[in-house]
């Protein structure tokens, strides 16, 4: 796999916690010594994002499986679903990643709005991503 012999990820999923530490520390600094309420940034910036990023991630498995719309017939169920795809950025167009999985771009309509598309293209563009593959199979 792609991802196993790249060794900037290899050491990014080895080390996986360490960017959450550092954000932990300077959160809690910034919070306790500029503004005098350092726990309350700690809970914000770590603990309630992450419930957050833990349940938009569910609602893309399963309410994009139970509520919505099919652009495809890819008989598992997947579904498109607006607010999730408000919510997650682009990957509540579940059925529209079933349906072309090696796609970088879940938003196939011009009204499906796929912000992290465009980052993953902002990424292109300054040299962080390659072989970008768009809605229509071909790679950017």
């Amino acid at each position: 796999m792609d991802l196993q012999r790249d060794r900037i990820m290899a050491w990014i999923d080895r080390l996986h916690f360490l960017p959450q530490f550092v954000l932990a520390v300077a959160l809690f600094c910034i919070g306790q010594f500029v503004f005098g309420a350092g726990l309350s940034w700690l809970f914000w910036g770590i603990c309630v994002r992450t419930v957050w990023v833990y349940h938009v991630t569910w609602f893309v498995n399963s309410a994009s499986h139970t509520w919505g719309y099919q652009s495809f017939d890819t008989g598992d169920g997947s579904k498109n679903t607006w607010w999730v795809a408000l919510l997650g950025f682009g990957e509540g167009w579940h059925n529209n990643h079933h349906a072309v999985q090696r796609s970088a771009s879940h938003g196939m309509r011009w009204w499906e709005v796929d912000t992290t598309y465009w980052v993953i293209r902002a990424m292109g563009w300054v040299g962080l991503a390659r072989d970008i593959v768009g809605k229509d199979g071909k790679k950017r």
